[in-house]
């Protein structure tokens, strides 16, 4: 992710369970631009996943926080983009 910018995800996963229950939250840090770059975050499942922020800028040296809340749903696999400008 974002080997031109920098741009790194930690943790880079995501992993719930549907015997967890209830909603369930993922905290993810978002850092190390080399330059100020705007992001987009999108996902395969807009009913299941609310995400914040869905735009955001991240300056150098500066972080952001990525949360993916999930409602309940049967486990799948699903894909979180971020696009990186």
């Amino acid at each position: 992710m974002g080997t031109e910018t920098g741009v790194k995800m930690e943790p880079m996963e995501a992993k719930f369970s549907a015997a967890v229950g209830g909603f369930r939250f993922s905290h993810h840090k978002l850092s190390g631009a080399k330059e100020k770059v705007g992001l987009k975050v999108k996902c395969s499942d807009n009913r299941t996943y609310r995400l914040r922020p869905v735009y955001s800028y991240l300056e150098p040296g500066k972080e952001v926080t990525l949360t993916i809340a999930r409602l309940q749903a049967p486990d799948k696999k699903d894909k979180l983009v971020i696009h990186v400008a």
